[in-house]
């Protein structure tokens, strides 16, 4: 009864006065109506909190389904909604052009596996902070004078990231906001007291070109982006129809090389090294070949790059060190010359972690002796973290491998850090060994890092010799050993025994 009255005075049916004729007693009344006021509040109260709770729980999930987490941007769900109304708007106004800038950092792979991955995140959040500085400074660039609309950083996720321009000004801006944003991010960053450089490929995509529609032109900034990597990196693309075509090739091919081990399709071949002092052959370099059941033999430059950029490259090189020590380990055997077998680590490699027991474990199952294996890498390797390259080296070298930097001369050269890390060998690279009798200061090169390499108790190798006039100026400046088509061109290991001197 009183649950009904109290309802009625809720809603404004009956009057207090009303109630106090019926009831007979003002005092009841007036707990009566206080109670009713009490449950009425807490009722708004309780109402209110749902009300916020459910705000905020709305709010939580906005940021969930349409930005990123780790950077605060707009995610890949809100791009295509934002790419969308873009889109539709286009359409509308006629005439106006949009573009769609695709960006991959390069390498980034190699940070988190040789830094870590909470150093890999927060070059990820400094690399977003540049990117937005990086667009405003942009915006006068392509920014057309009949539009207020601003462009959209996104990151899609992992290292990639796409820049929306709206109402480009003109096509070439595209490029020109590209251009930009690789030049800022060139620069170092600092994470945690070290300096970490980092480069990115992008790709652009233009509405109404290159698609009409989201799928399109995100699939095709995507193909223009990684048409910029196969370029060699650090470099922006504009989308064509015949990078489709590419794109599908690289996609069989790399499908393909999944299987090539699993497969029994690669091989190795081995290109002689002669020492000019001993005047014989004292080492046989391992070059990986691909020979799918289907086709002809495939060179190392046709799938090494693709090898590199799915990771792949860790497995194919895993084999390739395995199969050099077991061959060398069989020649051994057959009463040749304890000759050295020298394998090229890449990059990506040589930031693997567990490095030390793939080197170790291929030399144990083989039973070769690691003063028998020399492991090729590149200075930019070293170079990339040589705190972390040391330690490296140090383990392999207490296994006795011996250590060469490939293509020395190329990349970013530290005197400083050349003369501490612990090496054995530095190799001239090829292009400087064809132009000796052509240019006087590939020649100057050669004699500086000869001498170098000497004062350092370095043995240097020569990459590329092809003729008499080559050998001769290496002999007379000192180099230690030569390799090229002059001695021999990479041959299968049943032709290496013609190479070989018995002990």
């Amino acid at each position: 009864m009183f649950s009904t009255i109290q309802s009625y005075v809720l809603w404004g049916y009956i009057s207090r006065e009303a109630l106090v004729v019926g009831f007979g007693d003002a005092l009841l009344v007036d707990v009566l109506v206080a109670t009713v006021v009490i449950i009425v509040a807490s009722q708004v109260s309780a109402l209110k909190q749902e009300l916020k709770s459910r705000t905020e729980a709305e709010k939580q999930f906005r940021l969930l389904a349409y930005y990123d987490s780790l950077t605060g941007l707009p995610n890949r769900t809100m791009l295509k909604e934002v790419l969308g109304q873009a889109i539709r708007t286009a359409e509308r106004e006629k005439n106006v052009e949009l573009g769609l800038l695709f960006i991959d950092l390069d390498y980034f792979k190699r940070v988190n596996d040789s830094l870590g991955h909470e150093v890999g995140d927060e070059l990820l959040r400094a690399v977003t902070q540049r990117l937005l500085v990086s667009k405003r400074s942009s915006d006068y660039v392509a920014r057309s004078e009949n539009t207020e609309v601003t462009d959209v950083l996104s990151r899609l996720g992992g290292d990639e990231f796409t820049v929306l321009l709206q109402s480009l000004a003109h096509t070439e801006d595209a490029g020109k906001v590209a251009a930009r944003i690789q030049k800022d991010l060139s620069e170092a960053f600092v994470i945690g007291g070290r300096e970490i450089f980092i480069t990115a490929s992008i790709g652009i995509a233009l509405y109404p070109y290159d698609g009409k529609n989201v799928q399109d032109l995100l699939k095709n900034a995507d193909v223009a982006m990684y048409h910029a990597k196969s370029k060699g990196r650090n470099n922006f693309q504009y989308y064509s129809p015949a990078m489709n075509f590419a794109a599908l090739e690289a996609l069989t091919m790399e499908h393909k090389l999944h299987k090539a081990i699993e497969k029994d399709e690669l091989l190795l071949f081995y290109q002689p090294k002669k020492s000019f002092v001993r005047d014989r052959v004292v080492g046989m370099e391992a070059l990986l070949r691909w020979k799918p059941a289907d086709g002809d033999i495939i060179m190392p430059s046709q799938f090494i790059s693709i090898a590199e950029e799915t990771g792949l490259i860790t497995e194919l090189g895993k084999w390739a060190l395995r199969h050099a020590c077991m061959q060398a380990k069989e020649w051994q055997n057959a009463g040749y010359e304890s000759l050295v077998v020298s394998v090229n680590l890449s990059s990506r490699q040589f930031d693997q972690r567990d490095l030390i027991d793939i080197v170790s474990d291929a030399l144990e199952d083989s039973g070769l002796e690691g003063r028998h294996l020399e492991l090729e890498i590149t200075e930019s390797a070293v170079m990339r973290d040589p705190d972390g390259a040391l330690k490296a080296l140090l383990m392999l070298k207490k296994m006795g491998v011996h250590i060469s930097i490939d293509d020395f001369g190329t990349g970013y050269s530290s005197l400083n850090y050349l003369r501490t890390i612990p090496l054995d060998y530095l190799k001239i690279d090829r292009s400087f060994v064809v132009n000796v009798g052509r240019a006087v200061s590939d020649e100057a090169i050669i004699k500086a890092i000869i001498a170098i390499a000497h004062s350092l108790d370095l043995r240097v190798v020569a990459e590329g010799v092809e003729n008499e006039e080559q050998l001769t100026f290496l002999r007379e400046n000192g180099c230690d050993e030569i390799q090229g088509y002059i001695v021999s061109r990479p041959v299968p290991a049943s032709d290496v025994t013609k190479f070989l001197v018995k002990k």
